[in-house]
């Protein structure tokens, strides 16, 4: 089990964004709102710091089941993830739920060449 963690971990490339937080080892995606069961209190990641706050104070903003956990790690919503999968496919992280989408077909002027 931990060999494929350490091959996941190698493959898997992630682009964070400055703005998130880490909380017991787990990323918690800039804006994303976690809360405490059967009371009033919620987590709350803002510019890469962690509050504490009131329901209340944050209504209308991302809240966490948007974000994905894929392989063990956590992915916001449209974090693209690079993986083991073939070049003409990619990965993306969409409402809580990690989706495979084709790539556009390239035009032969952008080609390399």
């Amino acid at each position: 089990m931990e060999i494929q963690k350490i091959i996941v971990l190698s493959v898997v490339s992630l682009t964070c964004v400055t703005g998130d937080c880490f909380f017991e080892g787990r990323r918690i995606c800039e804006n994303s709102i976690s809360k405490h069961p059967f009371t009033g209190i919620v987590r709350h990641c803002k510019d890469g710091v962690l509050r504490v706050e009131v329901e209340s104070d944050v209504r209308g903003r991302f809240d966490a089941r948007y974000d994905c956990d894929w392989y063990g790690l956590r992915y916001c919503h449209e974090d693209t993830i690079n993986g083991l999968i073939p070049w003409w496919f990619f990965t993306k992280c969409r409402d809580g739920i990690v989706k495979i989408f084709p790539k556009p077909p390239i035009t032969a002027e952008e080609a390399p060449k």
